[in-house]
């Protein structure tokens, strides 16, 4: 299943492995994840990004640190860009990375992203649930809760 969603999504604007050093959006980015039903951990994005490109919206916040790829998590939305309740897979994509050396990014396999309001090319708020496998090994987990408020700046 994680394939088949990965097969049907955008590719991602910001490739997963690369350290994000640079935001090119103002606001709030934090979420709430909880990995392979530990404690939960509260993220508080510094590094953020939002962007309208290629017709997608893609929304990424990161916290800098040592290890590549950076701890964070970003969600894509192609086709009709509005406020609604978009289901991950179809088009619709989101990972998360746990920061840890030698991870790779946790693919979505299921989950939503709420898109609260958009000014097309400007800003937009919402919120992303999701669950998220580690493909090189799908008893690592994590569940996401994240909530969004950026602007381009």
């Amino acid at each position: 299943m994680v394939a088949a969603l990965i097969n049907d999504a955008p590719p991602p604007l910001f490739t997963k492995d690369v350290i994000m050093k640079k935001s090119n959006a103002a606001g709030a980015f934090n979420a709430k994840v909880q990995e392979n039903g530990g404690a939960e951990i509260a993220l508080d994005f510094t590094t953020l990004y939002l962007d309208f490109a290629r017709g997608t919206l893609s929304v990424a916040g990161f916290v800098p640190g040592p290890t590549q790829p950076n701890q964070g998590l970003q969600c894509d939305l192609s086709g009709d860009i509005k406020p609604g309740v978009f289901p991950i897979g179809a088009g619709n994509y989101a990972f998360y990375n746990t920061g840890k050396p030698g991870d790779t990014s946790w693919e979505a396999v299921s989950g939503k992203i709420t898109l609260s309001a958009v000014d097309i090319n400007k800003s937009a708020s919402g919120e992303i649930e999701f669950t998220a496998q580690d493909p090189a090994n799908p008893t690592k987990y994590a569940i996401v809760r994240a909530k969004f408020v950026l602007t381009n700046i």
